[in-house]
């Protein structure tokens, strides 16, 4: 893949968990990109059901204005666990030009969208079974 502005995102339970996490994500960017993310965006202690984490939000923002053409993520249930609200989000992003990358699930929204539609319903479906009984810290 040639050079582009591309951007981690990362959502992690703990302060303590946020050098960790960046270190093993961004060796992960490389291996997929071939270079290190442009930026990286993190939102700290934010449930995934969320829209409004703030990073979350900037990321999205600076996408949808043209600032970012892919934006890497560990998981799925890292960038959004509100299975409405992430397909939107997607489908806005694809429309705008910009790719979301899912490094866990080896998804690419640009290359593989039907795909990444049947992959959304199934694995939010798991995520939404793991996270019911009040374990809900997102």
């Amino acid at each position: 893949m040639e050079k582009q502005k591309a951007v981690l995102y990362c959502r992690v339970a703990r302060l303590s968990d946020e050098e960790k996490e960046k270190v093993n994500q961004v060796a992960r960017f490389k291996e997929l990109f071939g270079f290190e993310p442009t930026e990286i965006y993190t939102d700290i202690s934010k449930s995934g059901r969320d829209n409004n984490r703030p990073e979350y939000r900037r990321l999205i923002d600076d996408a949808l204005s043209g600032n970012i053409d892919y934006i890497a993520v560990k998981c799925l249930a890292k960038f959004n666990r509100n299975m409405a609200a992430t397909i939107k989000v997607l489908r806005q992003l694809c429309d705008n030009g910009v790719g979301v990358c899912m490094m866990n699930e080896n998804l690419n929204t640009l290359k593989q969208i039907s795909m990444v539609h049947d992959t959304l319903i199934e694995l939010l479906g798991r995520t939404a079974k793991k996270h019911q009984g009040g374990q809900n810290n997102g």
